[in-house]
């Protein structure tokens, strides 16, 4: 099971095809998520150090290009 290191909290596990917002939030991390996973917010925008998913879905594609966020952030949803 891959695991996640969570800048100024530590450890969690995400299992294959888990939401790392969700993954993060099992693991009593505290990560926004105001639009319940939609892609609509950013409140759960991350950054990664290594390890990045290559693959972006259509609907974070879009809000990340709105934002000015695309290339330097991920969503967790």
């Amino acid at each position: 099971m891959p695991t996640i290191e969570v800048e100024g909290f530590g450890s969690v596990e995400a299992g294959e095809g888990t939401r790392l917002v969700n993954a993060i939030r099992a693991g009593d991390a505290d990560i926004g998520h105001r639009c319940g996973g939609q892609a609509k917010c950013t409140t759960c925008r991350v950054t990664f150090s290594g390890g990045e998913p290559e693959k972006m879905t259509r609907a974070e594609y879009e809000k990340l290009a709105q934002t000015d966020a695309l290339g330097d952030y991920r969503l967790a949803c």
